[in-house]
């Protein structure tokens, strides 16, 4: 028999021989919900019924830079595009079922009403000349399955009406997600500031503005070096443009790297919470990185 001094010295024994896992502001973790969702949190439990994609650490890339690190968080972050397609792909799928489903129904109510006319005519000639008894237990039975029929119509134009309902839902879903995920390429022309510049379409010159977050003047040589005279990505999101018209755009200097989000993590910009967007928890995250780093504008002068 063990005395329980042994027992103790086991149990502590066993505790220190596991390692114990650990979940630091360093690493930042993918979540996608059961509708497919993406969202991020770089707090390990943030949501258990959640399914994690991935956990981008930096302490897996110690060899890299700084800079390097960054951008690969970044790059890992927002490349969402397969996920939303995959949605987007789900969605069309379950609209074309619900089609299916509402076609085969109406078929259904058509046939059932030629036939509950037709039993309605049999029931009416019935009522005018119930000469014998047989005849009475026949109309009888016409009346039980005129009933049965009006029914089934009813049962099937709710069924109609609940589908009606998904379809149209489904749509909207699909439109909001056709249009946030909507990529227009532009030439940079002109910087007008840390967070806006000129960009040359097809059809012309707009101003764009990046979405999501403030930057003091300093930022705009930060823009003049990166994107001035190159190509860029413009998403949007469900609001395409601000009240002065000026496009507000997630921008992209390559297919997965957004501008928005490197100020952001570099301290070159603040995050806005003034209103909502598509990416405002993860902004706000940046930020709390840069400030936790003291990078950019969040030094700490000594």
């Amino acid at each position: 028999m063990y005395n329980s001094k042994t027992a103790q010295f086991i149990l502590f024994f066993l505790l220190i021989s596991f390692p114990v896992s650990t979940v630091t502001s360093e690493e930042i973790t993918k979540y996608k919900d059961k509708s497919g969702n993406i969202s991020y949190s770089n707090i390990g439990n943030k949501q258990k019924e959640y399914e994690v994609v991935e956990t981008i650490s930096s302490k897996n890339i110690n060899s890299r830079s700084e800079s390097e690190k960054i951008n690969y968080q970044l790059e890992n972050l927002f490349n969402d595009k397969n996920t939303e397609t995959e949605l987007l792909t789900k969605l069309k799928t379950n609209r074309y079922d619900l089609g299916q489903l509402f076609a085969n129904y109406e078929r259904q109510l058509e046939e059932a009403q030629f036939e509950l006319n037709a039993n309605t005519v049999t029931l009416d000639r019935c009522y005018i000349n119930p000469v014998y008894d047989y005849l009475v237990l026949f109309c009888s039975g016409l009346e039980l399955k005129q009933q049965r029929l009006l029914n089934e119509l009813d049962l099937i134009s709710n069924s109609l009406d609940n589908i009606r309902g998904q379809i149209t839902a489904l749509d909207i879903q699909i439109d909001e997600l056709q249009s946030q995920n909507k990529y227009e390429v532009c030439k940079v022309n002109e910087i007008l500031s840390g967070n806006s510049f000129v960009c040359s379409f097809g059809s012309g010159l707009r101003a764009v503005k990046l979405i999501g977050i403030e930057t003091p003047d300093s930022t705009a040589d930060f823009l003049d070096s990166e994107i001035l005279g190159k190509n860029v990505l413009l998403k949007f999101d469900s609001n395409k443009t601000d009240i002065n018209n000026n496009l507000l755009a997630y921008v992209f200097i390559n297919d997965t790297t957004m501008l928005n989000a490197l100020l952001l993590r570099q301290g070159m910009a603040m995050a806005l919470s003034n209103y909502e967007y598509k990416y405002i928890y993860e902004f706000n995250e940046y930020e709390k990185l840069a400030k936790e780093s003291n990078a950019g504008i969040w030094t700490i002068n000594e």
